[in-house]
Formats: C-alpha cells, structure tokens, sequence
C-alpha cells in the first residue's frame, strides 16, 4: 500500500477502523486488501478494488505468462466477487515474488454475470446439508486433493469432533446462523463446538470417522 500510495493512488484499508468486508449473506463473505479511490496511473478517476498476493517463483513466472485469471483462478473469482459487493466495475491485482522481490500489477474488468454466478455456488454450497459429492480423479495422490483444506478429514489423518457442526441436525441458515433441527431454535457461536447430549453424527461423516 506504501508503493502504490508513493505513486498517488488514494489507498483505503480500513472502514471504521476495521477491514473492509464484503457480505452476501448465507456464509459467503470476505475482507477486502484495500480499495482505490483515484489517482491509479493510467486510470487515475476509476476506483479499485485491490488484492494483493505473494507468489512463489514458479508461481509467479506462470503468473506473468498466463495472467491472473488463468494461472489462479480462485484470486480472479475473489475480485470479481468484491468488485460485485462494493458496487466497482475495476480491480487491481498486486503480486509479488517472495524469492526475489519481483512485482507484478494487473487490472481486472468486473464482469457480472460470472461473479453472480460464484455468489450462487458459494451460497448453494454453504446450505446444502449435505457434503458435495467427490471431484474426478479424486485420491491421496491427486495433486488437488493435496491443496484441499480438507485433505486430512477426506483421507482419515484427521478426527472428526463431536459438535453441533458435525450434527446431523445442525442446519445452516440463509441468516449466515446454524439452526438445529432437535431443538428447533438457533445455535449461538460460543456453543456450536460443545454440542449436547442429543448429538447422532451426521451421516456423510460416519464413513469419515470409520476411515481415521
């Protein structure tokens, strides 16, 4: 933010003293790096929306030869979906090399239609009660199996806890809140991971657990 500021872009980090979020409801949400409100060369009226990344080499050089959206699409997706929360048509992307230093800038055009569309699927997944089904070719050696977050509970390394999160009644709400289905009533954040006496294990995860 200090070089882009160096170079007269008006830089906003934080909105009443906290980062700027972007909020679609049902779970879907993000904190924005920054935003641009003029002074970009080149651009210097538009705001901006702006994420900024670091890269290892490899990932870098096949930043500079592919361009953001093709080389990481997911970076892509999180600034087509801010530039949809936060009602501005541009994005900045700035990358840099962690092994030397290298910088890399990227100017996104919002395009609605495809940030709708990942709002819907975020949204669609986060209430499904149900987990997705498995992706093709998927394994223990598949390398994007490797990146997932849930590597460890997919492939029985990791042990599934006893919560309301892990409840076959636990509902999740449009409200971004968790419902349960026994008590009929919501669950507040603070007892979510205690769980009660009624707790049956939902049934995409007993396989799971049987696996660990």
């Amino acid at each position: 933010m200090s070089d882009l500021r160096a170079i007269g872009c008006n830089v906003i980090a934080e909105e009443n003293g906290e980062q700027i979020r972007v909020d679609f409801g049902s779970f879907v949400s993000g904190s924005v790096d920054a935003v641009i409100t003029n002074g970009l060369p080149g651009a210097a009226k538009k705001m901006h929306v702006v994420e900024m990344k670091t890269h290892s080499k490899k990932s870098f050089e096949s930043l500079l030869k592919e361009g953001v959206e093709k080389s990481k699409p997911q970076h892509y997706t999180q600034m087509q979906m801010y530039m949809k929360g936060l009602e501005i048509d541009r994005a900045l992307y700035y990358a840099v090399c962690k092994d030397d230093d290298r910088i890399h800038t990227e100017r996104i055009v919002y395009d609605p239609e495809f940030a709708q569309r990942m709002v819907d699927k975020g949204q669609r997944i986060a209430l499904d009660q149900r987990m997705p089904p498995p992706m093709a070719g998927a394994s223990k050696t598949w390398y994007e199996c490797k990146f997932c977050d849930a590597y460890d509970l997919c492939w029985g390394s990791d042990y599934v806890e006893s919560n309301c999160r892990t409840c076959k009644d636990c509902i999740p709400m449009a409200s971004s809140e968790m419902g349960c289905a026994h008590w009929n009533a919501l669950i507040p954040n603070e007892h979510q991971l205690a769980g009660c006496n009624e707790y049956e294990r939902h049934p995409d995860l007993i396989e799971l657990v049987d696996l660990c």
